[in-house]
């Protein structure tokens, strides 16, 4: 790459380069080590060399201490001298700002200028680059073939798969094949000739949402792409942000709640920018998607893969209800994470699934945190709703997954109250009509019991959960007397008969 147009400044050589060069090798350095290639997806580039001056002397016995310079302070107090040193360095930055790439070593010699001559600078070559910045190309995994086609991999996906789906006739006809299903499993998914799955569609009223879910067949579609998200996840976890949730291990809604109370409670805090992003699954543009996959894969069967997961799918965006989507859209959305944390700053940021909530004490600030949100959203398809919203968090509250936040408390969020009221009631009319209960009712007892755990609902608890639970352990006390005095007659047949 060519450097032209160079001229002298106070604080060293200033130069512009344009080119049409896709990449750029780097060479071995004096330190031993390599790079490269460098891959340089935009043609325009601002080259600036940070510092020139300082040690200029290159013999061979002032080598290691080429290219730093100095500043010297004496202590007239104490007749002590300081000395400071700095090396120098070439900052090479793309000019639209999605890459960031810094080159750390020294320049040598005919690399850098004089101040008063001005001219052309030499060519960037033999250089130690360091990527950093919401553009830059983050450690890529790989070698992951063979673990993801090894049989304990699959032997852990086919049992996780078939616990979801335990009551279907599917799992019992796997199970009648074991080895042999898992053995055909793993020789399609390591030759690539997996075949294509056959998509059933049917929709789901979710709190008054139509969404439509994707069922596939267990074997071998759903036991194949558990294994994949096994491994996947495990190696991509720690590309993602601590404050990204939902579908990460030890990453889940109580966490959330916690980190966005503490958030909350914070003394400077006083406002919570809150944003969901509109149909996040089926707005999922595949070839950013597909795109997005090597930023952070470098396996080429691993990619090929997903690739063709990605298009085999008969409609827009990825689906609801497969094992992937979940990793697709946090990886999708792992470089917005980067970006408003270390671009923007925002220390205090939580991202669960598709909604965004930035903490602030500023509205002026906020709004332009959302501003620039939407724009990098718009950039990789997605389109924000147009009902985000800046709370106070002293007089309005915060709504954060099913709750709401206040600076003093935490009451439960009124729909989820409506529905509490709805399912207990459903539950006490059963046993007061002298049904027994199932797994169901107790399912739901204990998840709002749950629920109500993590704020200040004591007074939902006395009213609605905790005579249900009392008729609930009534039925159970009766039922294991019942079978304690069964136990003890047949035990004791003969003296009683």
């Amino acid at each position: 790459m060519t450097l032209c147009d160079a001229y002298p400044s106070h604080s060293g050589v200033i130069g512009s380069a344009s080119g049409t060069h896709r990449h750029t090798t780097v060479q071995e350095s004096e330190d031993g080590f390599k790079d490269g290639p460098i891959h340089i997806s935009l043609p325009y580039w601002f080259v600036r060399v940070v510092y020139v001056g300082g040690n200029s002397n290159s013999n061979s016995s002032n080598a290691p201490n080429y290219g730093l310079s100095y500043a010297n302070c004496n202590n007239t107090l104490s007749n002590s001298n300081s000395n400071i040193g700095g090396r120098l360095a070439i900052v090479l930055e793309d000019l639209t700002g999605l890459s960031h790439i810094i080159v750390i070593r020294a320049p040598r010699e005919c690399e850098i200028q004089e101040k008063s001559k001005p001219g052309p600078v030499a060519l960037l070559v033999t250089v130690r680059v360091e990527n950093k910045g919401y553009g830059s190309m983050p450690n890529r995994v790989g070698e992951l073939k063979y673990r993801i086609v090894s049989m304990d991999n699959l032997e852990s996906a086919a049992k996780t798969a078939c616990k979801a789906r335990k009551d279907k006739m599917e799992v019992a006809r796997f199970e009648s094949n074991h080895d042999s299903n898992l053995k055909r499993i793993q020789r399609e998914g390591r030759s690539g000739t997996v075949p294509t799955p056959e998509y059933k569609f049917f929709t789901r009223m979710e709190r008054g949402k139509e969404r439509d879910i994707v069922d596939m067949a267990l074997d071998p579609h759903r036991i194949w792409r558990q294994a994949i998200a096994q491994v996947l996840e495990e190696e991509l976890d720690s590309k993602m942000v601590y404050q990204s949730f939902a579908s990460r291990v030890d990453h889940g809604t109580q966490r959330a709640v916690v980190l966005a109370w503490g958030y909350v409670q914070h003394e400077k805090i006083r406002y919570c920018l809150s944003i969901d992003i509109k149909k996040c699954y089926e707005s999922t543009d595949k070839r950013i998607l597909k795109r997005t996959l090597r930023r952070y894969i470098k396996d080429d069967w691993v990619l090929f893969t997903l690739d063709r997961i990605i298009d085999e799918y008969p409609r827009p965006g990825i689906s609801i209800g497969d094992r992937l989507s979940p990793l697709f859209c946090n990886l999708m959305l792992t470089p917005l994470d980067h970006h408003i944390k270390e671009d923007l700053h925002c220390h205090c940021y939580i991202r669960y699934a598709d909604n965004l909530f930035v903490f602030g004490n500023s509205k002026k600030w906020l709004r332009k945190i959302e501003a620039d949100i939407e724009s990098e959203l718009n950039a990789i398809g997605y389109t924000v709703k147009p009902n985000w919203v800046i709370a106070d968090l002293a007089t309005e509250g915060v709504d954060f997954l099913g709750y709401r936040m206040f600076k003093t408390h935490i009451l439960l969020r009124r729909k989820t109250k409506i529905r509490l009221r709805r399912a207990i009631n459903e539950i006490r009319k059963k046993l007061e009509s002298g049904q027994f209960p199932d797994e169901h009712d107790r399912g739901v007892l204990g998840s709002y019991f749950g629920v109500l755990k993590w704020c200040n609902g004591y007074n939902l608890y006395r009213r609605y959960i905790w005579p249900v639970k009392r008729m609930m352990d009534d039925y159970d006390r009766w039922i294991d007397g019942a079978r304690a005095y069964r136990a003890f007659v047949n035990l004791n047949s003969e003296v009683y008969l």
